[in-house]
């Protein structure tokens, strides 16, 4: 892995628990994934889904979540998601370090 990879991870890892808008409803980071590298989001919202165990067994229900990726597919910058999650300085910021 990248040394600026590790330093961006860190710097997102220090996000755990901000709260920004994707897809127009609040959501929070929860975790990051290292070796994808990935963020996961979980909504805020009173939604709630089912949460399967390892054997597909339904046993409690839980906030939506969603994986997003830390780079975009297109160009050498973060995944567009997190442009709109982070308010411009932290966005800008964490890009510097890519």
């Amino acid at each position: 892995m990248k040394k600026r990879t590790k330093r961006l991870l860190s710097a997102l890892r220090e996000q755990i628990g901000t709260r920004g808008k994707y897809h127009g409803k609040e959501f929070e980071i929860i975790e990051v994934i290292e070796h994808e590298p990935a963020v996961v989001l979980r909504d805020c919202g009173a939604k709630h889904i089912i949460q399967s165990d390892m054997y597909g067994e339904a046993h409690r229900m839980v906030n939506e979540t969603h994986t997003v990726a830390v780079f975009s597919d297109v160009d050498d910058k973060l995944h567009p998601v997190l442009e709109e999650f982070f308010p411009p300085q932290t966005y800008s910021k964490l890009q510097s370090i890519i």
